[in-house]
């Protein structure tokens, strides 16, 4: 019985282990959720509620350079809108997003380190797009 167990547990584990698909959540603030979403290859970050049977409308993207699609930036509420700032790097939007958030992206790594990353307001966000 114990085998028929391990067994089970083993090709339960492999099943789920093919699939890419994932969701994850992030709190920006008491209010603001992050969502990141897989599905089926195609990634989407959004704040709204979302899942693979349900594909957001309004999502971004970080345009990533590198061959490991490596992404960095960082994110704060700046009532009415969240505030998202890159280094040297864009965003892909798409639908409404802008009405939620703006985008910035800095050419400038010294106002970058002096005003984002040692700014206490922001989180830094990083993944991966692959």
């Amino acid at each position: 019985m114990k085998i028929i167990k391990a067994i089970v547990l083993i090709l339960v584990f492999v099943i789920s282990s093919c699939n890419d698909n994932y969701k994850k959540e992030y709190y920006i603030d008491q209010s603001v959720k992050l969502y990141e979403l897989k599905c089926e290859d195609k990634f989407y970050l959004t704040f709204d509620k979302c899942s693979c049977n349900s594909i957001p409308k309004n999502y971004f993207i970080p345009i990533v350079n590198d061959s490991d699609g490596f992404y960095e930036f960082h994110i704060k509420n700046n009532n009415p809108k969240i505030e998202i700032v890159a280094l040297y790097s864009n965003f892909h939007k798409f639908g409404n997003i802008e009405k939620y958030a703006n985008f910035k992206t800095i050419d400038d790594n010294s106002y970058y380190q002096d005003s984002i990353i040692n700014n206490k307001n922001y989180q830094v966000f990083r993944g991966y797009i692959k």
